[in-house]
């Protein structure tokens, strides 16, 4: 019984031995070495080494955009790593060789067979980036979606090590893999008017009213389902100063009152001028009584003559409904002194507070100023208020904070209050990855499950190669929370908190900027005001454009 035994396991070891002696290098538990490496495909692939690449980014002008997403990549690399990669139309780089064996990165569609079968593979909304010979893609089923793999790459796949860019030489990445958008697109931007900085509201009655300024004046205009909208409704005159000045009108803003009545606010100040002898300022809201068909006489909240040449004054109004029934109205306020007795002046324009006032209903006016974010406390111009009501009834808000201004020049910042009064301390949520970049003019709104979702214009992804970092270049990003929010949640509210939407709402206009959003009849609105950018930097064919989105199922979840 042993000698058999004793067969039996010789037997075994000979045969597990003999199988392993046989196995293909294909077979083997652990890797190849490097000798039976295929020594045509690069286990990595160096694209930047030692401050320098022999890489060629290429873009097709097939593409609208694709100079545009290659100057992104192009620009990223160059300020994470500090490598400038040398960037050519396809066209200008002949194919001596198959594109496998050419040290390129492929942006878009390109002129290349390469290219154009990746993008057959995707569906809509989708990227992928591949590594394959000496050879990168970066491509988009649409031209929107290459943007996306661009940012995916340069934020994720882009360590911020200087001089040097390395990666797997089998890199694959399917957006459909790692990036869940919460956020789907319907259709394309639309022009919706010749004017800018519009709010968008849903009224008790099922209709839409947007409010938004052009020339000097404030307009509105309504639709009965969102899809079609009436002929634009003046809600303002002219303005003239005390002294008998032509004054500016803007940042519009829109809210409907519990009995029905729309109000509108705004700001009316001096024009931008390189000189003038005093600044005068103020916030001022009209009132329509039959749902915006006609508005009354103005009535004024602030106002403020600083004697001087200073931009110093009132900014960006939004109203809303507090915990306890009351409405108030909250802009942003830099004043450093003027007129208005015993009105909370800042004690330098390094700073700006955020102000509101409560609304008397019987007196249809609004009362006493209070300071709900204080900018020297914060060491910030905390700025252009947005507030939301909460699914738990308590509220946020979120400015644009110079707060890191070592870093950058704004970021996004998020306050929480139980009444709306006394604010918590204001939390970053949103910021570039690349310092000196700007990102501002937030918005934010409850989506119906209790989320919340934040918008915001930065400089980072514009694309455009005209003063890169100016504030006029951004475009609109959204944000969207990846659970219900509440105040009980405020200290763990961070950038982590989120996911960012891969394709921004606005994909077809070198800027988008003052961007608002509204979650009406199911759909994501969005508006920015838009055009293109001049190669000396200046903004031209300006309008205000639309769009609309869908949250996308299991999202939040």
């Amino acid at each position: 019984m042993k000698k058999t035994f004793a067969l039996l396991l010789l037997l075994s070891l000979s045969l597990s031995l003999f199988s392993c002696a046989e196995k293909t290098p294909e077979e083997t538990d652990g890797p190849p070495d490097s000798e039976s490496a295929d020594p045509g495909i690069p286990t990595e692939l160096i694209l930047a080494s030692g401050g320098e690449s022999d890489y060629v980014i290429l873009y097709s002008a097939r593409e609208e955009y694709g100079r545009s997403n290659a100057t992104r990549l192009y620009r990223e690399i160059r300020e994470k790593i500090g490598v400038i990669i040398d960037m050519k139309e396809d066209a200008e780089l002949p194919e001596k060789e198959e594109t496998g064996g050419q040290k390129v990165i492929l942006v878009g569609r390109t002129d290349r067979e390469e290219s154009t079968a990746l993008r057959k593979t995707l569906k809509a909304g989708e990227f992928i980036i591949k590594a394959e010979g000496n050879a990168l893609y970066l491509v988009g089923r649409n031209e929107e979606m290459t943007a996306a793999a661009v940012r995916y790459f340069t934020s994720r796949l882009v360590e911020p090590v200087k001089g040097e860019l390395k990666l797997a030489g089998g890199l694959e990445v399917n957006s459909r893999d790692v990036i869940p958008s919460p956020v789907e697109w319907s259709g394309s931007a639309v022009s919706f008017s010749n004017g800018g900085y519009a709010r968008m509201i849903g009224l008790a009655d099922g209709s839409a009213v947007v409010a938004y300024g052009s020339g000097s004046r404030i307009y509105i205009k309504k639709s009965a389902d969102g899809k079609t909208w009436d002929k634009e409704i003046a809600v303002t005159q002219p303005f003239k100063s005390p002294d008998g000045k032509a004054l500016s009108c803007a940042n519009a803003n829109v809210y409907e009152l519990k009995d029905g009545t729309l109000m509108a606010a705004y700001r009316v100040h001096t024009p931008s001028a390189d000189h003038y002898a005093s600044f005068y300022s103020s916030i001022r809201f009209s009132l329509s009584k039959d749902g915006g068909l006609t508005w009354g006489e103005p009535k004024i909240v602030a106002e403020n003559t600083y004697p001087g040449d200073k931009f110093s004054g009132f900014w960006e109004p939004h109203m809303i409904y507090l915990p306890s029934g009351k409405l108030a109205v909250y802009y942003a306020s830099d004043c450093i002194g003027g007129t208005a007795k015993g009105y909370p002046f800042v004690s330098s324009m390094t700073y700006q507070n955020i102000i509101g006032h409560l609304y008397d209903e019987a007196t249809e006016t609004f009362g006493e100023p209070f300071v709900a974010s204080d900018g020297k406390k914060h060491n910030s111009r905390d700025g252009m208020p947005v507030l939301t009501t909460l699914s738990d009834g308590t509220m946020a808000m979120v400015i644009e904070s110079s707060h890191e201004r070592s870093t950058y020049s704004f970021v996004i910042r998020i306050l929480f209050s139980e009444d709306g009064i006394v604010w918590s301390d204001p939390q970053t949520i949103y910021s570039p990855t690349i310092t000196k970049h700007y990102a501002g003019a937030p918005y934010i709104i409850t989506l119906p499950d209790g989320r919340i979702a934040v918008s915001c214009q930065a400089t980072q992804y514009s694309g455009t190669t005209a003063a890169e970092t100016n504030v006029n270049n951004s475009i609109m990003n959204v944000i969207v929370s990846k659970s219900k929010v509440t105040y009980a949640d405020r200290d763990s509210i961070g950038p982590d908190a989120f996911d960012k939407v891969p394709v921004n709402p606005f994909t077809t206009t070198d800027y988008a900027i003052w961007p608002a959003m509204t979650y009406y009849r199911g759909k994501l609105y969005c508006f920015a005001q838009g055009g293109t950018v001049s190669p000396d930097g200046k903004l031209t064919g300006s309008g205000l454009y639309m769009r609309t989105g869908t949250l996308t199922e299991g999202s939040g979840q």
